[in-house]
């Protein structure tokens, strides 16, 4: 795995960043809640906002997270989610090496699950139009056929034959 990138807040030696996360994709989709970092001040006033807007968020949630951040569990997960994540992405680029060879580049991204994938094959578009169709049209309920109503969708008229 790449290493990773240092933060913008980590080189902030003025204390003018604010850092800002949230624990939604670390933990679940659904949880919904973030933490910042920033200094005191900051702080202050935007805990002030948080209370006008919402006066008792979500306690329980915010305690049982809390209690995972002080066990040292969330930071175990974290690790073992990376180790997951770094093993997917090794597969994908060899998957990707296995079927196009010579025929891409392939780069980690510093600090991320991401790819950097170079194309060096030529490409005819034709061809990749039609493969292309292929895929959405399977994906397509019945009778929904592709138009030009949508910008997200292919239009069957430009595709050859």
């Amino acid at each position: 795995m790449a290493d990773r990138c240092s933060t913008i807040a980590s080189a902030d030696g003025a204390g003018v960043v604010v850092y800002i996360g949230t624990l939604s994709k670390v933990l679940a989709p659904g949880l919904r809640v973030g933490y910042i970092v920033a200094t005191p001040a900051v702080l202050r006033s935007v805990v002030a906002i948080r209370f006008l807007l919402d006066i008792q968020g979500d306690l329980p949630t915010e305690a049982a997270i809390a209690t995972l951040m002080e066990d040292g569990e969330l930071q175990r997960h974290i690790s073992r989610v990376r180790r997951v994540y770094a093993n997917r992405r090794e597969i994908l680029a060899n998957s990707l090496r296995h079927v196009f060879g010579e025929g891409l580049e392939i780069t980690p991204a510093g600090g991320g699950r991401a790819l950097w994938v170079g194309v060096r094959l030529s490409v005819d578009v034709d061809v990749s139009r039609v493969a292309a169709w292929r895929t959405v049209s399977r994906g397509t309920p019945a009778g929904d056929t592709p138009s030009t109503d949508s910008p997200n969708r292919l239009r069957d008229s430009a595709l050859p034959g």
